[in-house]
């Protein structure tokens, strides 16, 4: 099954059928990490989306959706908010360019949820940016991402659970 015909089919619904939250919220205060050097479109998308749709970008959305669907964050661990906001933060640090600022916009819609859940504070999560994002970062991937697997049940099946 071709990957890039399948991940546009699971990723763009998952986007955009969750509900938007409102007001834009402020970024996630920066995390210090030495500068590296930026890689390619190709290998930032294929790092972001994994080879079977298992990547940070897909754990990512997955989070998100289930914020949007109990916004009281029950079902939602702090571990689990926090390793996606690191991993994006560690890949934003190393993608490219073009894909940098979206992963940024994504991952502080990631550090407002890690926020809440670590201080309790009430606050908005701008779900909103989260998936205009990642739209935008499909957009851009789509070009670069070549066939999920050689099955095509296990490539239909991916980790997140839709």
């Amino acid at each position: 099954m071709n990957f890039r015909k399948l991940a546009p089919l699971i990723l763009v619904p998952a986007l955009l059928l969750t509900s938007c939250a409102g007001d834009r919220a402020q970024p996630a205060s920066p995390q210090t990490a030495p500068p590296t050097t930026n890689t390619s479109d190709s290998v930032t998308c294929e790092t972001l989306y994994g080879a079977t749709l298992e990547g940070p970008e897909v754990r990512a959305i997955d989070i998100v959706r289930r914020f949007e669907q109990r916004p009281d964050l029950s079902s939602i661990s702090n571990t689990e908010v926090k390793a996606a906001d690191d991993e994006l933060v560690a890949l934003g640090l190393r993608a490219s360019p073009a894909a940098a600022t979206f992963i940024a916009t994504q991952e502080s819609s990631l550090g407002q949820m890690l926020e809440i859940k670590e201080t309790g504070q009430n606050q908005t999560i701008d779900t909103l940016a989260f998936k205009t994002a990642g739209i935008q970062l499909l957009s851009l991937c789509k070009k670069y991402l070549s066939e999920a697997d050689s099955d095509p049940m296990k490539a239909a099946s991916p980790a997140a659970p839709w």
